[in-house]
């Protein structure tokens, strides 16, 4: 009985010992939240900067515009690379900007499918190109002979040379304020480089894990038509607790596009040191009917359609000091 009471002692002692430290490392971390310093843009803006990295968003009263090198300083203070930078649109540096935060490192992969008459989809790789490629022509002629006009199709090209492109990126934008969530923003946007051969209606999709719950969206697209810029605001549509989408139409032959979907949304603290996860899907149809869409967790269902569809998915860690 005895050793068993001094077990007993030990053990309570040992405990005692190791909850100031987890406190304490609570307390760091909170305090990091909390503290901030002001870092001066240009003479005519200064941004709040936390100590864990983020920046604080910029309230704009008097919703002036900021100008291209303060969203590149802003961006730069929130961790993003000169190469990322340049990849985003105007529309999206500015809106990434003005929500502050601090950008997660994070890892995107992209694919393209082709989606046959017969309801297979084709996942196209460089061992098959050709095959797919040959696959792809067929059905632009069958399609050519069902609807009585002529469907022409841009051959295939890799998913790092053609006049589509598409990333997602992630922010950390701080703790809900009853500080039980982490929040971030996960933004998916694509481009096209110059203007696709069908032009119709496509769809741009993103899920999260089940964990997760949005709190804000918002969609954005950017035609560009002899250097001026045509910004559209399509409603966001959710889809169930796991994921949003909108469709979007194209009205007229451009020479680039651009556009973006991004979800704030909010993540239990208990999920901190776990693996983050959220994928997209953006479908081009060749013809006229558009693709309902299904998402659950981690997954984008379209209905049947014949056309393009390209598939990424954008993965992190899930921590609440992300530098």
């Amino acid at each position: 009985m005895r050793k068993f009471t001094k077990a007993c002692f030990v053990l309570s002692t040992v405990f005692l010992l190791l909850v100031p430290v987890v406190n304490a490392q609570e307390n760091v971390d909170d305090e990091n939240e909390q503290n901030s310093e002001l870092i001066r843009i240009d003479s005519d803006l200064t941004i709040e900067k936390k100590f864990d990295g983020r920046v604080f968003p910029i309230l704009n009263s008097n919703n002036q515009k900021l100008t291209s090198d303060q969203q590149d300083a802003i961006l730069k203070e929130m961790r993003f690379t000169e190469d990322e930078i340049q990849s985003m649109s105007p529309g999206e540096k500015e809106s990434t900007a003005l929500a502050g935060g601090v950008k997660v490192d994070s890892q995107t992969t992209l694919v393209q499918y082709f989606n046959a008459s017969d309801g297979k989809k084709y996942l196209i790789t460089d061992e098959n190109r050709d095959e797919i490629e040959a696959l792809r022509q067929q059905e632009a002629k069958k399609l050519s002979k069902e609807l009585n006009k002529e469907i022409q199709i841009q051959p295939l090209s890799t998913v790092k040379d053609g006049i589509f492109s598409a990333r997602g990126h992630v922010t950390y934008q701080g703790k809900s304020p009853n500080a039980t969530e982490f929040e971030y923003r996960y933004h998916d946007s694509f481009d096209w480089s110059s203007t696709p051969q069908n032009l119709l209606t496509d769809t741009l999709a993103h899920a999260w894990q089940s964990h997760s719950t949005s709190v804000r969206s918002q969609a954005v697209t950017n035609t560009v038509v002899l250097g001026s810029n045509n910004y559209k605001y399509p409603s966001v549509i959710p889809e169930g607790l796991y994921g949003s989408y909108f469709k979007f139409a194209y009205t007229t032959r451009f020479d680039s596009m651009n556009g973006y979907l991004y979800n704030d949304v909010r993540i239990p603290i208990s999920e901190k040191g776990h693996t983050g996860k959220f994928v997209a899907k953006y479908a081009h149809p060749w013809t006229l009917g558009t693709p309902a869409v299904s998402i659950g967790p981690l997954s984008i269902s379209f209905s049947s359609f014949i056309g393009d569809e390209w598939y990424w998915e954008t993965i992190y860690t899930i921590n609440g000091q992300p530098v």
